[in-house]
């Protein structure tokens, strides 16, 4: 067994079907090879929560996926007076889930540098960066 392998936890390792839920971006995607499960996608009124009442998690009903959370690049509004060159490249910044996967599981799980996981991932995606700053 390989070291990853018996580091996993033991419902991993167990190989055995496991039902759970999880969101979008996490490291728990970029660990381990899971498969998500085919949800119809959202459509007007999939998803009606009762808020209102008490029992609100069993008088709702949820008949679609939930959305990926999406990342921001967050800057103050004063840096469009003071850099707009800036803004327009950090405007231009696109992250897929798994990115943002690789760099959670990275950074907060495995305790990488940063600046290490940032160059690393620069280096390998030069494609990705040089559309940023076009």
């Amino acid at each position: 067994m390989s070291e990853a392998a018996s580091s996993s936890p033991a419902w991993f390792r167990a190989e055995e079907p496991i039902l759970f839920y999880y969101w979008t971006p996490e490291w728990i995607h970029a660990a381990y090879d899971l498969v998500p499960l085919e949800e119809p996608d959202r459509t007007e009124g999939c998803e009606d929560l009762k808020l209102d009442q008490e029992d609100w998690l069993e008088a709702s009903t949820f008949t679609c996926k939930y959305d990926d959370e999406r990342a921001y690049v967050a800057y103050p509004k004063s840096l469009e007076q003071r850099n707009p060159v800036v803004v327009g490249f950090l405007s231009q910044i696109k992250l897929d889930a798994g990115v943002i996967d690789e760099w959670i599981l990275k950074i907060g799980r495995d305790n990488e540098d940063p600046q290490d996981v940032a160059e690393a991932w620069i280096k390998t995606n030069p494609d990705t960066v040089n559309d940023w700053v076009r």
